[in-house]
């Protein structure tokens, strides 16, 4: 996996996230997900119960380690 936060400048990204993986045992929450986010842009994660939102936003504040990526 790669979280990267970036250099800041005008429209320029300042997280990227590429190909990350997350299990929990035999259950695996996080498939390869990939985005970024520029500067001063809205951002949101979206989706059904138990699509790894949650889980994707605590790998990215290094509340949980990544199990792969």
């Amino acid at each position: 996996m790669k979280v990267d936060l970036c250099s800041r400048g005008m429209g320029d990204k300042i997280l990227e996230v590429m190909e990350f993986i997350k299990h929990y045992g035999e259950f695996q929450a996080i498939r390869n997900i990939t985005f970024e986010v520029k500067e001063n842009e809205i951002f949101g994660l979206i989706g059904p119960n138990g699509a790894g939102k949650t889980s994707t936003l605590r790998v990215i504040s290094t509340l949980i380690q990544i199990t792969g990526g």
